[in-house]
């Protein structure tokens, strides 16, 4: 599909949720609050390909709602096409997750924290993107 590829090589700060993803992994340097270099030879692997962690740290993107999702120990992986956060993960930091009529509400300790919608068959979050670039 057209529309699907080049969208695809267009979303720098778009974050997608994936069920399969065992971290977050981000492609944009500047979306770091602070990073720490990673040395040769450590790579996340997707489908048949290994690709090098240049890079760890924490982002803190901001929900359309002014609600804060602190984000730590994420790869920074420049290659990667979509920027992935780890269903598993969240679900482990106490996160609540909803999928129901292709809407994604993501909640903490019964508070609203965001949402996501169906978009290409996988998730989006709904993102303030301002708030992620301001560390560049």
């Amino acid at each position: 599909m057209i529309s699907e590829a080049f969208y695809v090589q267009n979303d720098n700060v778009v974050w997608w949720v994936d069920s399969g993803a065992t971290s977050h992994v981000f492609k944009d340097i500047y979306c770091f609050k602070d990073i720490q270099p990673i040395e040769d030879g450590f790579v996340v692997k997707m489908g048949n390909v290994a690709e090098p962690i240049k890079g760890l740290g924490p982002v803190l993107p901001t929900f359309t709602f002014r609600k804060f999702l602190c984000l730590n120990n994420i790869l920074y992986v420049p290659v990667i096409c979509k920027n992935l956060v780890s269903e598993i993960v969240l679900t482990n930091c106490g996160y609540k997750q909803v999928l129901e009529s292709d809407k994604y509400i993501l909640s903490r300790h019964g508070s609203f924290m965001g949402f996501g919608y169906v978009c290409y068959g996988m998730i989006r979050f709904n993102i303030n993107y301002p708030s992620i670039i301001m560390f560049a």
